[in-house]
């Protein structure tokens, strides 16, 4: 009952927002999302760096290892790195499942889903093994969350619906009302998902027993 009634509210917060944009006359907003925020905060690096939520502990190092690499394909994610001696497990970057796609657990609640479902937002994950100081080995998952940067634009006939969506269309780069040139299309660090986390580092726990 309470999926459904969620649900519900999903569906009628995207026919507001839709009716919202279709009786918009105002002009496009210049001001990119990356200068919206300190500009630290945008990259993955720094998000990456903040501590790890979950950990999974083992005494068998390899176990550990295939277990993590075990946890990230089950969820479809598609491997990007794989450095066995430092420690680095990590994937590219996927975009993230919709509120219909309910086979995928790539999103840690369904608050998470809904937002992912009225904007374009990917999901990439980094393992970090590491050996502790009583010589058992530990591993902890980053989910990494970036989100699609597009400017709006106005569309004055029909004609230009064509090509509204397509990259070739439009001009590489637009300078902003302070006068910076940046790209039309980019990705930005938006944060982690600590929930996804705990879920990734639960399954990696089961996989030991």
């Amino acid at each position: 009952m309470e999926m459904r009634f969620r649900l519900t509210t999903c569906f009628a917060a995207i026919s507001l927002l839709a009716g919202c944009a279709g009786n918009s006359q105002d002009l496009p907003a210049t001001r990119p999302a990356l200068l919206s925020i300190p500009a630290e905060r945008g990259t993955a690096d720094y998000w990456l760096a903040q501590p790890a939520v979950a950990s999974v502990s083992s005494q068998d190092y390899e176990r550990l290892w295939k277990a993590c690499g075990q946890t990230l394909r089950n969820d479809q994610f598609e491997i990007q790195e794989e450095d066995y001696r430092e420690g680095i497990l990590t994937t590219w970057p996927m975009i993230s499942m919709q509120f219909f796609e309910f086979w995928r657990s790539d999103a840690g609640t369904f608050d998470d889903v809904m937002l992912d479902s009225l904007q374009t937002v990917r999901r990439s994950v980094r393992f970090e093994l590491a050996r502790e100081a009583d010589g058992s080995y530990i591993a902890r998952p980053k989910v990494l969350i970036e989100q699609s940067s597009h400017p709006e634009r106005r569309l004055s006939s029909v004609s230009q619906f064509t090509g509204a969506f397509i990259v070739a269309a439009e001009s590489p780069t637009r300078v902003t009302d302070e006068g910076a040139t940046v790209p039309n299309r980019y990705w930005y660090a938006a944060g982690r998902d600590e929930a996804m986390e705990k879920e990734l580092a639960d399954s990696v726990r089961s996989k030991l027993r």
